[in-house]
């Protein structure tokens, strides 16, 4: 899955932004200043994080009221959404959604949200989460003519169910699980040339919970946002490390195949030279991530080098790819990574060999943020692999 746009809503240094694009390869994020980057791709890493979004509250800054003027009013979190991205769907993803329900070989864009309480939400665009009972009984109720006379006791008990129902009440929950058992029921007693109008209302009847099943399929397939250095400053890099790691030990309880694949990575890394170390708790069963790299990575340490940074994100890469089955999008902050200075034509290609087959958006430094504001760079176009991500204020 790769990002394709996303959308930061309520935030008080940009409160009314539009969609901002992306594309493949390096984005680098072309607003104002460097902080309000920043805060875009804080928010932006809410979506799908390598934490938990109750405890580090990437939110928490946001104002708790909205400003109409001369109206202020209270902002329900359960109810406001704070951030937006818009994911393309592979061709392998799309193939494993229409074992759920055919409808999904129509997939194409999908978009997951995170309102202010945290909670999540996902839509498949253009694509219905459940059927409305109009578009049902429009098609029963002819059928209803046609069944044998001994489906009286049927036909009173779904009539008595259906009674107080509405055109355009959602079937979803208990409501379509009833209303799909009576249908099931209904089969023995309606002619056979019917029976493939009665198979599409049992597909639209299902469709709520095929959706709920699409959803986890989709969340066990989202790329992480993986932030470099970590957005939240109190974490230290080995915390979305071990958010991985833990993850890994979820997907592998096997105590022998869980063994089998950390000593496959570890191998992996030891090539690679990533300074990234799995080991397996003989107490808990638990992989445990070891690095001798995290300390490059703080802040005020000094430059880092590009081929410590590149090593270790494709080490984070293949640890994102035993998990969950992709590359995870990564969020590079220069301004704090603190490379070596470099003339920004040779820091962007210095960013396409770091990132490389990545999907990366870069908080830019401050050099890099004037050229991109420069009406002069249209040399730059000349790069495929790169994108300025314009933010309209």
């Amino acid at each position: 899955m790769h990002l394709l746009k996303f959308h930061i809503i309520g935030h008080q240094s940009f409160p009314n932004t539009s969609w901002i694009d992306v594309g493949e390869g390096v984005n680098i994020l072309a607003t104002s200043t460097i902080q309000q980057a920043q805060v875009l791709l804080e928010a932006l890493q809410a979506i799908n994080p390598p934490y938990d979004c109750r405890q580090v509250e990437p939110f928490a800054d946001f104002p708790a009221y909205s400003q109409i003027h001369p109206y202020k009013r209270k902002i329900i979190p359960s109810k406001k959404t704070a951030a937006i991205a818009i994911y393309t769907a592979d061709p392998a993803l799309v193939q494993t959604l229409a074992t759920i329900d055919p409808l999904y070989f129509e997939t194409d864009r999908i978009e997951v949200g995170r309102r202010r309480d945290y909670s999540r939400w996902m839509n498949f665009v253009e694509l219905p989460a459940s059927a409305r009972w109009k578009e049902i009984y429009e098609v029963l109720r002819p059928l209803l003519s046609h069944i044998a006379p001994e489906a009286g006791p049927w036909r009173d008990r779904f009539q008595e169910m259906i009674r107080l129902w509405q055109e355009t009440d959602r079937l979803r929950g208990e409501r379509a699980h009833q209303l799909s058992i009576h249908l099931r029921r209904l089969r023995p007693f309606l002619p056979p040339q019917y029976h493939g109008q009665l198979n599409w209302c049992c597909q639209r009847v299902d469709l709520a919970a095929h959706f709920l099943q699409a959803k986890t399929v989709v969340a066990t397939s989202l790329p992480i946002f993986y932030a470099l250095p970590p957005t939240n400053r109190a974490h230290t890099v080995s915390v979305p490390l071990t958010f991985l790691a833990n993850r890994l030990g979820e997907r592998f309880q096997e105590k022998l195949k869980l063994e089998r694949t950390v000593g496959r990575l570890n191998r992996q890394w030891q090539a690679g030279q990533a300074g990234i170390r799995l080991e397996v708790d003989a107490e808990s069963g638990r992989p445990v991530i070891r690095s001798n790299k995290f300390h490059e990575f703080h802040d005020g340490d000094g430059p880092i080098a590009e081929g410590v940074l590149a090593s270790f994100m494709q080490g984070v890469a293949l640890l994102h790819q035993v998990v969950y089955g992709c590359d995870p999008i990564f969020l590079l902050d220069l301004h704090r990574l603190h490379l070596p200075i470099q003339e920004p034509s040779y820091r962007l290609e210095q960013l396409h060999r770091i990132c490389d087959q990545f999907q990366c958006l870069i908080v830019p430094d401050q050099a890099l943020l004037d050229v991109c504001h420069d009406p002069r760079r249209s040399a730059w176009a000349n790069f495929p692999w790169l994108h300025i991500a314009a933010a309209p204020f």
